[in-house]
């Protein structure tokens, strides 16, 4: 089977709002939703996890209900983003069940323009690799700095920026996940990184531009300008 799961644990802190940015509505309809409707709505979906914190796991509900007619399923996350995936994972493995051939897609709630193209990729890429991150290639160049100092200057044609989806082989993921020591587990940036620790190979998918994650205000206006063009 192959599942999308969509997290939704971010706070509004970098947006300056009460409410998180996944929550905000974007022409009358929460932000969430469209990355959840891109995913409930692609043909190779089976199912659409949606990973809320438990302060909003009601309203998570309350979205799955009023948009989806309670089939995008609703579980609680944990203190960041790795662990929620994996609990995302795992209530899939009490409902579903995980084998060799189960299939996740990840992605950010705060994405809501994730494209066909882009879910479509990431599934064909689970042909060739048991990991893909969605990336675009750099327009500016990329420096590594410590202590206010430049350190080195990569070929900009050899860096990315990481988007998601991202997508797994479901039950390698866990396992992986749970090899790794705990301060292994503190410097995870994304889900990715876990198999990069790991020694394995990670296939890169073409993102787009528009596939913005909705972080601070102006994103929004920006997300807004996206729905209008």
């Amino acid at each position: 089977m192959i599942f999308a799961i969509v997290l939704a644990g971010g706070n509004g802190k970098r947006m300056r709002s009460e409410m998180p940015k996944q929550y905000l509505n974007l022409y009358r309809r929460p932000v969430a939703y469209y990355a959840l409707n891109a995913f409930y709505s692609h043909e190779k979906i089976d199912k659409v996890i949606f990973v809320t914190s438990n302060d909003y796991f009601d309203l998570g509900l309350e979205i799955s209900q009023k948009y989806f007619k309670s089939d995008v399923l609703v579980c609680t996350g944990g203190k960041h983003r790795n662990e929620s995936l994996m609990r995302g994972i795992e209530f899939i493995e009490e409902q579903f069940g995980l084998d060799e051939n189960t299939i996740v897609l990840t992605h950010d709630a705060a994405r809501p323009f994730v494209s066909e193209k882009m879910i479509e990729d990431n599934i064909a890429a689970m042909k060739e690799a048991d990991a893909c991150d969605t990336c675009i290639p750099a327009v500016d160049t990329v420096i590594t700095g410590e202590n206010g100092y430049a350190t080195s200057m990569p070929p900009r044609e050899q860096v990315y920026c990481c988007q998601t989806p991202q997508t797994f082989k479901a039950l390698k993921l866990k396992n992986l996940y749970y090899s790794l020591s705990e301060e292994q587990k503190m410097s995870l940036t994304d889900a990715g990184k876990i198999f990069y620790l790991c020694g394995e190979k990670v296939k890169i998918v073409a993102g787009e531009r528009d596939n913005i994650k909705i972080t601070y205000p102006m994103d929004l206006e920006i997300a807004k300008a996206i729905m209008k063009k």
